[in-house]
């Protein structure tokens, strides 16, 4: 899933792909998402030109093992970040 967005404050689609399992292809410049996505580990982060855009998406689409793998660590991932109010108001209190 491409997700670039210029400077994202926090990136709910990034969290919301995570949880589905979906490799995210995001950009040096997308700010929040950032914060989610380790290259080549949760995902893909590239510099924000159509040229790397395109590698990026065409790399995942014809590399379905290196997809799915990507998507399975994503949501391994957000599952560690345990993001949930329960936690929240945990670490408040």
């Amino acid at each position: 899933m491409f997700f670039g967005p210029f400077d994202e404050d926090y990136g709910y689609i990034t969290l919301e792909a995570m949880q589905a399992a979906k490799a995210v292809i995001t950009c040096t410049d997308s700010g929040g998402p950032l914060e989610f996505i380790s290259d080549m580990q949760t995902g893909i982060i590239v510099e924000p030109t159509p040229d790397a855009i395109s590698s990026s998406i065409d790399l995942l689409a014809t590399n379905k093992k290196l997809a799915k793998s990507l998507g399975e660590s994503a949501r391994s991932k957000y599952k560690e970040l345990d993001i949930s109010w329960d936690n929240v108001v945990e670490k408040l209190i």
